[in-house]
């Protein structure tokens, strides 16, 4: 019984982690989409212009919106994971240069980590000992 609980666990662990990579790498693609481009735009401009410009790249900002909205839809483990580095990278933007992707990923990131970890209560108090009556039927 205990080897069946054991066995399950490594399967959705294991599967967990993959899925965790694809999606880590589906939020970040589009925050360096959005750096390469700005470092393009920034390429052709005059030297007078560029020693003007600051850095307000919204890349961070970007990619914690999208790990913020996929914490909400993958909640659980994967969508806590994903909703904590969301925060983080808003958090940095926000401290770096104030965005309204950046504030509004925050948000996402906080409502996708308190949905994961109802869920994950949920799962745990309701589900679990389901399963268990009908692993020892």
């Amino acid at each position: 019984m205990a080897e069946k609980i054991v066995s399950r666990t490594k399967k959705v662990f294991t599967g967990s982690y993959s899925i965790l990579v694809v999606l880590l790498l589906l939020g970040l693609i589009p925050g360096l989409i959005y750096y390469l481009a700005k470092q393009g735009e920034e390429k052709y401009k005059g030297q007078a212009e560029k020693e003007k410009i600051d850095d307000k790249s919204e890349g961070l900002g970007i990619s914690g919106f999208t790990l913020g909205v996929l914490g909400i839809v993958f909640s659980g483990w994967v969508g806590l994971i994903l909703s904590v580095i969301g925060f983080v990278f808003c958090f940095v933007q926000q401290k770096k240069y104030k965005t309204k992707l950046g504030k509004i990923g925050i948000i996402l990131s906080i409502v996708g980590f308190v949905l994961s970890i109802v869920i994950i209560v949920l799962y745990a108090s309701v589900l679990a000992p389901l399963l268990n009556k009908t692993s020892l039927a």
